[in-house]
């Protein structure tokens, strides 16, 4: 039987499902929130406003959020404390995609530079 999930926004522009399907983490226009799926309520949301984020991923112990985006940086977030982590700031690059490692303690990343180029970092 599906899941409705109720109180979405209405401007989601993102959906991301953890691999164990517990969580699913929303991304409504400069805010991320996390709904658990079993009962589809609303477990918090990350703090303040975050700015341009075209991606996020999730490590797969679902212990971190990782959002990145047009400012050029790369958020690591506690998705149990709902706690702003690290910031791997002055990318030089606008951030196109992130994905978590398998292992859990690293991530890729694709984004452009200023000349409208894409690179790729592993």
């Amino acid at each position: 039987m599906p899941k409705v999930i109720d109180d979405v926004g209405e401007s989601v522009i993102m959906w991301i499902l953890t691999t164990t399907r517990d969580f699913v983490i929303e991304k409504v226009e400069e805010k991320v929130k996390v709904w658990r799926l079993e009962d589809g309520k609303e477990v918090g949301e990350l703090p303040g406003e975050i700015y341009g984020i075209n991606t996020v991923s999730v490590t797969p112990d679902q212990k971190t959020l990782i959002s990145a985006g047009r400012n050029q940086s790369i958020q690591l977030w506690s998705l149990k404390n709902k706690t702003l982590e690290h910031v791997f700031e002055d990318l030089n690059l606008a951030v196109n995609f992130v994905l978590a490692a398998p292992d859990g303690q690293h991530f890729v990343f694709n984004g452009t530079n200023k000349d409208g180029k894409c690179e790729e970092i592993w």
